[in-house]
């Protein structure tokens, strides 16, 4: 699937994007996910994302994205698809910023309370 901001995702990443609080919303230029601004959006995009993971995976993480993100980086079965190319850099860079976000363990305990 091809995104305005991150280009070409393959499912997995995708995925991991709404688990790190982005969403779908269409644009001009076709569809794109943007970062949730809204604390309650951004914790309906995480629950949303882990219950995508789960089901995908069948491996449970919770709606931790530091979790997740090792998991599907050492686990031969995901790896490659969640480190694919072309839009690996641009997936890779949005996780990890989500991950060092100050503030992630308290949205992640408001998603974790949704589902």
């Amino acid at each position: 699937m091809a995104f305005v901001s991150f280009g070409e995702v393959k499912p997995l990443q995708g995925v991991m994007l709404r688990l790190a609080g982005y969403g779908p919303v269409e644009v001009d230029a076709g569809r794109d996910l943007v970062l949730a601004q809204d604390d309650g959006d951004y914790a309906t995009n995480v629950a949303t994302g882990a219950a995508q993971l789960r089901k995908l995976t069948r491996l449970d993480h919770g709606v931790s994205l530091a979790d997740w993100h090792a998991a599907l980086l050492t686990t031969p079965e995901f790896a490659w698809g969640y480190r694919s190319r072309p839009g690996w850099k641009a997936v890779e860079a949005a996780v990890v910023a989500q991950i060092e976000r100050a503030d992630r363990a308290r949205l992640e305990g408001l998603a974790a309370a949704q589902g």
